[in-house]
């Protein structure tokens, strides 16, 4: 029988009280799926070369976007058969729909990312992320992604985009080599973030129009939590209020397409 460990990272508990939930909810989904199970701390940049950590300019998102891959290798390595990488801020609102793919041996996220246009409407980008990865054993993937990342890291002279290692580089990637993506697992933008505390609006509504398939999980973007964007700021009032949208409205459907 394969073996499928769920592994995730962040900051030594206590975790404040969205982390939690969203590390909750992966918890239970793993439980419920019949996977393993595996969370750690800071300690995960232990695995990273001196250069990179070096060149990453002390930044956390650069250093992670290593690490996790380090980390899912290692796991690999010790006999696991698949290993799920889930970022911290992930909630998994609809779970009996969260399934991860079953062909193919790799798959990164689906990112949609809903932000004003100058026009006074919304635009929606698609692209793909890294806050949820799946590689088998042996995935090829995984070793290009390792190299990628570290290559375009360590040639860097001076602070870039915290994002570049991450989304950046796997969406450049993705557009000449069409990773297998895991369309269920979404991210949310603070402005769909902000819909969904207060139910329903426009930038909700951009996003699920360029949806394929229902998301039944999103990443939360813990980057910009606190951070004021376009006038609108992310704190932990806004932030529960999406959720339960999310958990009340999407629970058994997940966000569907229009």
């Amino acid at each position: 029988m394969s073996t499928i460990l769920v592994l995730q990272s962040f900051h030594s508990p206590p975790h404040f009280s969205i982390i939690g939930r969203c590390i909750e909810s992966v918890k239970c989904w793993a439980n419920m799926s019949g996977f393993e199970y595996e969370i750690v701390g800071d300690e995960i940049a232990d695995l990273l070369p001196d250069t990179y950590r070096k060149n990453s300019f002390g930044r956390w998102p650069m250093l992670i976007d290593l690490a996790r891959l380090l980390a899912v290798r290692d796991r690999l390595n010790a006999g696991v058969d698949r290993v799920i990488w889930l970022d911290a801020d992930t909630m998994i609102f609809a779970p009996l729909r969260f399934q991860p793919p079953i062909n193919g041996d790799h798959a990164v996220g689906r990112e949609v990312w809903v932000e004003p246009n100058r026009k006074g409407g919304w635009r929606a980008h698609r692209h793909v992320h890294n806050a949820a990865l799946l590689f088998g054993r042996g995935a090829p993937a995984l070793d290009f992604l390792i190299f990628a990342t570290m290559r375009v890291v360590e040639r860097l002279e001076g602070p870039a985009s915290p994002q570049i290692a991450g989304p950046k580089l796997l969406s450049a990637l993705h557009n000449l080599v069409a990773f297998r993506v895991w369309e269920s697992a979404g991210m949310l933008s603070p402005f769909v973030l902000t819909d969904l505390a207060t139910g329903d609006g426009p930038a909700l509504r951009a996003q699920t129009r360029r949806l394929e398939e229902p998301i039944a999980a999103a990443n939360l973007c813990h980057s910009l939590w606190e951070s004021e964007i376009e006038g609108l700021k992310l704190d932990e009032m806004v932030l529960s209020s999406a959720i339960e949208t999310l958990r009340s409205r999407y629970e058994k459907t997940g966000i569907t397409p229009n």
